[in-house]
């Protein structure tokens, strides 16, 4: 006895290679909305950069990397006090980041390391940080990285997470850009 199977039903050669190419699809979009889910910080940059619209005239100028992590927000006053570091090296992995400030020297002057949900997060292009108030322990500062592509400048952004009775609140704090560091003047 023979079985007959109506030619609708029939697998064909081409059915498997349909296959194929919508799931290798499916494989390319997801590893491009993976690579978009977090910028990719890795590398060295410059500790001084500049304030994005400065209000004021104090705010204009130059201002430390380092400073900002040091949560001193006086912007003359960081420049004299930070004006020694040289360089900020970020190393950053799928589930963790450190950020390390260095003098002239590469003697090591400020660090940081942050883990995956525990006040390191990365996605939609930008990578989050908390760091929490020296000055008072229920507010946080929210430190947000990004890049922009083409220049590979380092884009800071600053809020001042402040604990109420409805909540928290976040205060702008500010802007900043930070140049990617030459390698020749890394070598020094």
């Amino acid at each position: 006895m023979e079985l007959i199977v109506p030619m609708k039903m029939r697998p064909t050669l081409f059915a498997g290679f349909r296959w194929r190419w919508f799931l290798a699809a499916i494989a390319l979009a997801f590893i491009t909305i993976t690579d978009l889910r977090a910028a990719d910080l890795s590398g060295t940059y410059e500790n001084f950069g500049s304030m994005v619209n400065p209000a004021t005239d104090a705010e204009a100028g130059t201002i430390s990397l380092q400073g900002l992590f040091s949560q001193e927000f006086d912007y003359k006053l960081t420049r004299a006090q930070h004006a020694y570091v040289d360089q900020v090296v970020v190393k950053q992995t799928s589930d963790q980041i450190t950020i390390e400030c260095r003098d002239t020297d590469g003697k090591l002057t400020w660090g940081g390391h942050w883990k995956r949900d525990a006040g390191y997060n990365a996605k939609d292009g930008q990578v989050d940080l908390i760091v929490r108030s020296k000055r008072n322990k229920d507010d946080s500062y929210l430190f947000s990285f990004s890049t922009v592509s083409d220049q590979h400048l380092l884009v800071v952004t600053v809020n001042l997470m402040q604990a109420t009775v409805f909540g928290p609140v976040a205060k702008p704090l500010g802007t900043f850009l930070f140049s990617p560091r030459l390698a020749s003047s890394a070598e020094s």
